[in-house]
């Protein structure tokens, strides 16, 4: 189970050593936790490879927004699938 849950903004990062700098890497070590990223590519190599990426792209219509999620880990898609069937 998920014990920690952390939460990084990376568009303000000018070059991918910043996420360095910010001492990412070291939260990037607690096992069983859940890291989210704002803009990940800002993060380059250093950010892992990640189970589950959600796409939230404008639509010509302001009030509407299309969404993809690519889910690469069959374990955490049963493990989604079966915490939301009910």
């Amino acid at each position: 189970s998920v014990k920690d849950i952390f939460l990084f903004f990376l568009y303000c990062l000018y070059v991918p050593y910043e996420f360095v700098l910010m001492g990412i890497l070291y939260y990037l070590e607690t096992e069983n936790a859940l890291f989210l990223f704002e803009w990940p590519s800002k993060g380059g190599e250093e950010i892992p490879e990640a189970d589950l990426v959600i796409n939230i792209q404008r639509s010509e219509d302001d009030d509407l927004r299309h969404v993809t999620i690519d889910i690469d880990s069959l374990e955490l898609f049963e493990a989604l699938t079966t915490y939301y069937a009910d």
